[in-house]
């Protein structure tokens, strides 16, 4: 008779005669193990192992990490110096680009009390005089001389004008002060220049260092890489700043 594998999405048939009734055998299709029973077949293994399979082997656990060797512990430690230089060298580069950027702010925001006392001074003579009051730049005696729809004006009262040259000297004083101290504030400025430019002078160099020891040791592609750009925006930067100052030392000399 014929019979179907009863092993699931096995569809082989095969034929069976009665003298094999409680034998065994395997599926040449789906390699299941099978015995012959009155009724038909009758699965006993989804897959009986074969003659030549090998035997299942245990997985050798995983080799450990070979142990550092003094040639790699000294190039771990001569990067971490080459990464705090480099840090160190970006911290003052970064300070010293900001500190004078801080002190010509402040300066400015002296010159803007200047103005702002100015304009308040403007302001109050405008409210006191009224319609005597003429702008700047013109002389204080001329500011009631304007003729009003074809009459001269009244002139102000002695208080109001009183008044005036009084808010007038106030401002003076304050304004010698604030002058005398935006001089002070700008040659300070000028001072600290020197101490500026040779911070920035060693940031520079600490910035160049490392980065040469990134592109000789550098264990990555990321330490060559930021090594070699840091270098070539340095070279842009000296040769720019040596054209101008070239150009400018050139020009100077030319008109003085």
């Amino acid at each position: 008779m014929r019979a179907l594998c009863p092993n699931r999405g096995c569809s082989a048939l095969h034929d069976l005669d009665s003298h094999e009734l409680g034998e065994t055998f395997v599926c040449a299709r789906c390699g299941a193990l099978l015995g012959v029973e009155a009724g038909g077949l009758r699965l006993y293994a989804a897959r009986a192992p074969w003659p030549d399979d090998p035997e299942p082997t245990e997985e050798p656990p995983p080799m450990p990490p070979p142990p550092l060797t003094h040639a790699d512990r000294s190039s771990s430690t001569t990067i971490l110096l080459f990464s705090l230089l480099f840090g160190l060298g970006a911290v003052l580069v970064i300070l010293f680009l900001f500190l004078p950027v801080i002190d010509q702010t402040a300066l400015m925001r002296h010159r803007a009390r200047v103005k702002e006392g100015e304009a308040k001074l403007r302001q109050k003579e405008r409210e006191l005089l009224g319609e005597h009051y003429v702008a700047p730049p013109r002389r204080f005696e001329d500011r009631f001389k304007d003729k009003i729809d074809g009459k001269p004006p009244e002139p102000p009262s002695d208080q109001v004008i009183k008044e005036v040259q009084e808010a007038r000297k106030v401002w003076k004083k304050q304004r010698d002060k604030l002058e005398e101290e935006e001089d002070l504030m700008d040659i300070a400025n000028g001072r600290a220049m020197y101490p500026y430019t040779w911070g920035m002078l060693f940031g520079f160099l600490f910035l160049a260092v490392s980065s040469v020891g990134f592109l000789s040791l550098g264990p990555g592609r990321a330490y060559r890489v930021v090594g070699a750009v840091v270098l070539i925006v340095q070279v842009l930067l000296i040769f720019v700043v040596y054209l101008f100052g070239s150009f400018g030392l050139r020009w100077s000399a030319l008109f003085r």
